[in-house]
């Protein structure tokens, strides 16, 4: 190589180093930047650990890409501003999304992931998530698999039978998933909303005269009446919404012969059909003369919802529940 090459080489690989040297931060902005950096997750209330009842889980930022186990979850979750990527499906409803929430769930792509008593641990791990939200029951049984693929949060109740006599149990799970998210104030405000929408139609409904409600299960060879206490959707019911319970409404379900329908003094009645008999067994009741004896079905105020049991787990729900009810009394 010429003595000029060399220089001209020599040169170049000088401006090269110069242009990179100017383009490195120096020690004082790495400093600065990563003190920016921290200062935004401080900002954005992360990193952040939270508990759950199989320990506590610590994150860095606010999960994106999220899993829920079940359907309260999926409705806490949207209400949140978040709708999960994967979701379980419910059996009852031909395997697929609960219907009210499934025109979001739809539309933001969501992917089944089996059923609660058959979870697709392939699909979950396929679907790259961030979190995993989970029952205390799927958790038994496969909380270590889970947790594998990525951090599991289970989100519900340490001691189930106070969801007999706790009538807010069911938002212990919204505000433990807002914990997650960054957004206990959003939670707080959908549920103060929520309350202050139960008291304005508890005022029309206690007022009226016949307030009696019976709220009817049925599927093939079983009729069930639903109790004042020990569900959300009886909570609702009768200590949200003011509804008498009828003559034979305990505090918990019970099962009910046909020979006892014409003693249910109910001005109003609520019936779930499940898919699995439902309308059959509805069919054999409405034949016989002793359900016309029944005071609601005189005044025709039947009213069969559809998702009530899974509705009442959740702000989004319970909200289509009082305005079903309100619709209804009309």
């Amino acid at each position: 190589m010429k003595k000029s090459s060399v220089i001209k080489y020599i040169s170049v690989l000088v401006i090269i180093a110069a242009l990179l040297a100017g383009c490195k931060p120096t020690s004082v902005e790495t400093s600065k930047a990563n003190e920016a950096t921290t200062n935004q997750n401080e900002d954005s209330g992360y990193p952040r650990t939270v508990k759950h009842l199989k320990g506590e889980i610590t994150l860095t930022e606010a999960p994106k890409r999220v899993v829920a186990l079940d359907a309260a979850f999926q409705d806490h979750l949207i209400a949140l501003g978040v709708t999960p990527i994967g979701v379980t499906v419910q059996p009852q409803f031909g395997n697929d999304f609960i219907p009210y929430l499934a025109d979001e769930l739809k539309a933001a792509g969501a992917e089944a992931v089996g059923d609660a008593s058959n979870v697709n641990l392939e699909k979950i791990l396929s679907l790259q998530p961030d979190i995993i939200i989970a029952t205390s029951w799927i958790a038994s049984q496969i909380y270590d698999d889970l947790a594998k693929i990525a951090p599991t949060f289970v989100a519900d109740y340490e001691n189930w039978d106070e969801v007999k006599t706790n009538p807010q149990l069911w938002s212990e799970s919204l505000f433990k998933i807002a914990e997650v998210f960054n957004k206990e104030d959003l939670a707080q405000e959908k549920f103060n909303n929520l309350q202050a929408k139960i008291a304005k139609a508890r005022e029309k409904i206690s007022s009226m005269e016949g307030n009696k409600v019976a709220f009817l299960r049925m599927s093939k060879g079983w009729i069930g009446l639903y109790g004042e206490k020990n569900h959300p959707i009886n909570f609702l019911l009768h200590e949200g919404l003011g509804f008498t319970p009828s003559n034979l409404t305990q505090e918990e379900r019970i099962d009910l012969s046909l020979e006892l329908i014409p003693e249910l003094d109910a001005d109003y009645i609520i019936l779930q059909l499940d898919a699995e008999g439902g309308d059959e067994q509805f069919r054999e009741v409405t034949q016989s003369p002793l359900w016309k004896n029944v005071p609601a079905v005189e005044k025709n105020n039947i009213f069969s919802p559809e998702y009530w049991l899974y509705k009442s787990w959740g702000t989004i729900g319970r909200e289509e529940i009082v305005d079903e009810v309100l619709e209804f009394i009309k």
